[in-house]
């Protein structure tokens, strides 16, 4: 079912909207901090800003709107799984997943089984008698995201939902969302481009509490025009010229101390800037370099690359790849 929310949020500076199509999982993807949190709050009503709006299924069912109409949380066909499972200590694990729909009203018998296809479907069906205070932290994200899904959501929001998961952990859990969220409308905030790629249909980017860029997720990752975006996919951003730009991969981008540049030197495909820090990558070393024209970064082998290249603040000049994208600004 498709969701729409829009919200300005003066005190901590958030003002954006959002759009995820009926069946599709749409990725807020951005920094701490951004307002990818404070839009979820917005749409499951935790949050009741003076100006918003909120939507489901199109304009016909209105879940906030402004200050004249406001459904609260409990009421919404909307569930919010953030990193904390916050499951219920005191009971077992197939009474935590069977109390979405003992509270909508149905019987324990039939709670339970709604509960048990649940846990089978998320691989916890094993741990169904296990008191939840026993559970690994992956154990428990699996029976917190069985629990919601239990209480069949027309819209599931998660909320960095593999921040507090080891990296195992975390794996495991994008591998099972992969397939249970197949047919379901979804809004996942994340920072991690890895979510994303792996698991969204669509992109919203966030920065300073707005959108930076929106789209699919191969036109957002694979093309991206805000410079955070770039940088996140651990590419460079440059402008090409007044309507083109490019963001090279690492392996396409070459560099040389500027000082070895012959001075005659005009080529279109080099631009020359500034070492701004060097970071290790597996067995190169990533070098980000400040340009007139926008960020750049190069995989360099340390072991044979001069190394005055490695030092902050040094001049280079960088030279991209004859086959690389330009795309429209």
């Amino acid at each position: 079912m498709r969701l729409d929310c829009s919200a300005s949020v003066p005190e901590r500076a958030v003002a954006a909207r959002i759009t995820v199509e009926s069946g599709r999982t749409l990725a807020l993807l951005g920094p701490n901090g951004s307002g990818k949190s404070t839009m979820l709050e917005v749409a499951a009503g935790l949050l009741r800003p003076a100006d918003a709006h909120v939507t489901l299924g199109g304009a016909d069912r209105v879940l906030c709107q402004d200050a004249t109409a406001w459904l609260p949380p409990h009421r919404r066909p909307v569930t919010l799984l953030t990193q904390d499972p916050s499951l219920f200590a005191g009971m077992s694990v197939l009474d935590n997943v069977a109390f979405g729909p003992r509270a909508a009203g149905h019987g324990k018998r039939a709670s339970r089984e709604v509960a048990r296809d649940w846990l089978d479907r998320v691989g916890a069906a094993d741990i169904a008698n296990a008191h939840a205070s026993t559970l690994s932290g992956g154990q428990a994200q699996r029976v917190a995201l069985a629990r919601a899904l239990a209480t069949r959501p027309a819209v599931l929001l998660l909320d960095e939902p593999f921040a507090a998961l080891d990296v195992d952990a975390a794996g495991h859990m994008r591998t099972l969302l992969s397939t249970v969220l197949a047919d379901l409308t979804v809004v996942m905030s994340t920072h991690d481009v890895l979510d994303a790629a792996m698991l969204a249909d669509d992109v919203v980017v966030m920065h300073d509490g707005a959108v930076a860029e929106r789209g699919t997720r191969a036109e957002v990752l694979g093309r991206p025009r805000h410079s955070f975006t770039a940088r996140l996919v651990g590419r460079g951003l440059v402008r090409v010229d007044a309507s083109t730009w490019t963001a090279p991969r690492p392996s396409q981008v070459s560099l040389r101390l500027a000082a070895d540049l012959p001075e005659s030197s005009t080529a279109e495909d080099t631009w020359h800037g500034t070492v701004a820090r060097v970071e290790g990558h597996d067995d190169v070393a990533r070098v980000w370099v400040d340009t007139d024209a926008g960020d750049l970064v190069a995989d360099v082998d340390p072991l044979i690359i001069d190394r005055r290249i490695l030092t902050p603040g040094a001049a280079v000049a960088c030279t991209v790849a004859s086959d690389v994208e330009t795309y429209p600004a």
